[in-house]
């Protein structure tokens, strides 16, 4: 019994549990792009001249939904009120997501514009959902584990979401209704499992991951404005390249069975398995990468061996991409080795990095808010690569042109991310103390102390009201959790 209780309670398991629920998303998140080609080529209107067919209007919607919604998630899903109904808000976003993008596509079957409307309502919403299931894996001494195991989760969902897509269409299930089909299979899993998640012992971080990763909790603007402000050059740095780095990989997601086809050489679309197991070792390596980094009990160096990862990441993207042009490797060792260096880079310099930097400034409050800026930023970025592809001059036809397309972004967003992470990496190591993560809280709370009955002004602390699992420290007004008998 005791040994069932303590599975129970367990946070990993929660993080398996958390990383399930949210790679169940991309189930009704990216079979649009596995449409047929002919449904995919339809047209949709001209722009400058420009025809748009179906499969670059779902691109473009896609990342403008999903970016604009980032700048207000900033603020709403990292108060108060969303800590306070975090369940019910996260489960309606995927219930909503999934019926609004996908029951457009098949009920406006005939009509394009309408589908490509759907998806970007869809896509604003879908948006939320990352950054508020995070809140649950953050601020732990586990947290590179759980956000490995949720990197090899969706590192996975992506490909095995788009072979699943083909495998329905081969059953002959009509087109428009294939990613209906599979949204209302996968959705209710998705919110039960989250539900199990939000009731887990282990939703909330225990008093020695506060002590030794800070505490997590709502953030104010007045907050998010000052640890900006006093971080904003190597901010910069870390959001722009990773901007770069989701512009890569957002456009293989969205062009992948044109970028696949053209650099195997074939006629047709590869076989449903090629899209699974291509992103199988990416997704290894990714999680082993993020895995690794928990031994690190330094936040200022696990901060810095992560740049240090996605440094060399990006190098090998660069040079596997001059070895397939000089035909030194072949197209299949190419589309495996870009997703390895995209997914590995992608997992380490995403969430684990603000994770470590919130801990090594010693910042009170929740890291998501950077995570929705960086990731509303890296959308803008994704879009200008959009609209290059389609405005820009042309190299080749069809899926070549495609192809052509994507190894020139990878050159010159390689180029500009080892510039951008060698001086981001610079200007942290000389900004944070090289002190232990352990040591760099004594063992005490953290703060200056006030005398009793004291409030710390929210714009210092960063935090807003008091939530339901927090109480008052006896000596200071800062926020800490409630041992015994606290109530989520």
């Amino acid at each position: 019994m005791d040994t069932l209780r303590s599975v129970a309670e367990s946070p990993v398991l929660m993080g398996v549990l958390v990383s399930i629920s949210y790679s169940l998303v991309y189930f009704w998140r990216y079979p649009i792009f596995i449409l047929p080609p002919e449904v995919l080529r339809e047209p949709v209107g001209t722009i400058f001249g420009h025809h748009f067919d179906l499969q670059t209007a779902f691109s473009v919607v896609f990342t403008l939904g999903f970016g604009l919604a980032k700048f207000p998630a900033v603020f709403v899903m990292t108060g108060q009120h969303f800590y306070a109904r975090r369940l019910p808000a996260l489960a309606t976003l995927m219930a909503v997501s999934m019926l609004i993008s996908n029951v457009g596509v098949y009920v406006f079957a005939d009509v394009p514009l309408a589908q490509v409307a759907c998806v970007f309502v869809g896509c604003f919403f879908q948006s939320w959902i990352w950054g508020g299931m995070f809140t649950y894996l953050e601020g732990r001494r586990v947290t590179e584990v759980l956000v490995a195991i949720a990197t090899a989760c969706y590192a996975i969902a992506g490909p095995l979401a788009r072979a699943t897509a083909r495998y329905v269409l081969e059953l002959g299930v009509p087109p428009h209704a294939m990613p209906l089909a599979i949204g209302l299979v996968c959705c209710p899993p998705a919110m039960l499992l989250l539900a199990l998640v939000d009731c887990s012992p282990a939703a909330t971080p225990s008093p020695e991951d506060v002590r030794l990763r800070a505490h997590r909790k709502p953030v104010t603007a007045a907050g998010q404005r000052r640890f900006v402000r006093e971080n904003w050059f190597g901010l910069a740095c870390l959001i722009l390249s990773l901007t770069l780095m989701t512009g890569l990989r957002s456009l293989r997601n969205f062009f992948s069975q044109d970028i696949f086809t053209s650099a195997l050489a074939l006629e047709a679309p590869p076989a449903p398995s090629f899209f699974f197991l291509v992103d199988v070792p990416g997704s290894a390596v990714s999680c082993a990468a993020i895995f690794a980094f928990k031994a690190v009990r330094d936040n200022r160096a696990a901060l810095l061996g992560m740049l240090a990862a996605g440094l060399g990441c990006v190098a090998a993207l660069g040079a596997a991409n001059a070895l397939f042009e000089a035909g030194a490797i072949a197209g299949r060792s190419w589309c495996v080795l870009t997703g390895l260096c995209i997914y590995t880079a992608y997992g380490v310099m995403a969430g684990p990095v603000y994770d470590r930097l919130v801990a090594a400034t010693r910042f009170d409050g929740t890291c998501t808010f950077l995570i929705y800026l960086s990731d509303g930023t890296a959308y803008a970025g994704t879009i200008v690569l959009l609209m290059y592809q389609v405005f820009g001059p042309k190299d080749g036809t069809g899926a070549r042109q495609t192809l052509n397309v994507f190894l020139l972004f990878v050159y010159v967003c390689s180029a500009l991310m080892l510039l951008l992470i060698v001086v981001g990496a610079t200007y942290y190591s000389q900004k944070l103390p090289p002190t232990p993560a352990d040591e760099s809280l004594g063992g005490q709370e953290r703060g200056p102390l006030l005398p009793t009955g004291a409030e710390t002004p929210d714009c210092e602390q960063g935090h807003g009201p008091l939530l339901p699992h927090e109480t008052v420290g006896a000596k200071r007004g800062e926020a800490v959790p409630a041992v015994a008998g606290a109530t989520r």
